[in-house]
């Protein structure tokens, strides 16, 4: 990548394929930058990029480099085999890219000393997976045709979803009087079924109809 490619795409700012780090001292906190794009569609996760997208740079890239490939090493799991590029800057600092694929064993997680969360990319936020956000990734990784019955909860909700933009599971569990976990159940399968989309959130998941 040129410097003058590197300028256009950060003029273009954070979003969904695309994470700027200054630099790389809490390596903790970007591991999950790493594990959203890989259980999403992939992204850039660009280092000596402030938050305005100004072009710092890092003045010791190797270092920059060790401390995050030690942390994507130890906390991230399976492991993600992902590209790096260096762009030199004409300051004489650099620019660190670690390009992200797309993961074939998702979901991926984000280990710590007692546990492990699993992150999805939303727009310009790594956000945590909710489990039906868990489930649904997991169960994508070996597609199966879905069958499902149109029954009255079924009915109603695609009616709803004729007047509404979209629905969460507790909006669901309140409108049919199911408890949430079945309410969960039957989003899941809707969106297994290609018939609805997930959007994650971080305050409550949203299930829209999906665009023909």
């Amino acid at each position: 990548m040129t410097i003058r490619d590197l300028k256009k795409l950060v003029r273009q700012g954070e979003g969904q394929f695309v994470e700027f780090k200054k630099k790389a001292n809490h390596p903790e906190k970007i591991v999950k930058e790493v594990v959203a794009f890989a259980n999403a569609s992939g992204g850039k996760l660009m280092i000596g990029v402030d938050d305005f997208g100004s072009l710092a740079g890092c003045k010791y890239p190797e270092e920059e480099a060790y401390v995050l490939e030690k942390a994507f090493a130890e906390m991230i799991s399976p492991a993600i085999i992902m590209q790096k590029e260096e762009v030199k800057l004409d300051t004489g600092k650099t620019v660190l890219i670690y390009h992200v694929p797309e993961g074939s064993r998702k979901p991926y997680r984000v280990k710590f000393e007692d546990s492990s969360k699993v992150y999805i990319r939303r727009e310009d936020r790594s956000i945590q997976a909710s489990a039906p956000v868990r489930e649904i990734i997991r169960r994508r990784q070996n597609p199966k045709d879905i069958r499902f019955q149109v029954g009255e909860v079924e009915q109603k909700l695609l009616a709803y979803l004729e007047q509404h933009r979209y629905i969460t599971v507790a909006q669901l569990s309140q409108m049919v009087k199911v408890n949430k976990k079945l309410a969960a159940r039957k989003l899941i399968i809707l969106v297994l079924a290609n018939v609805l989309d997930i959007h994650p959130f971080e305050e409550e998941d949203r299930y829209f109809l999906r665009a023909q």
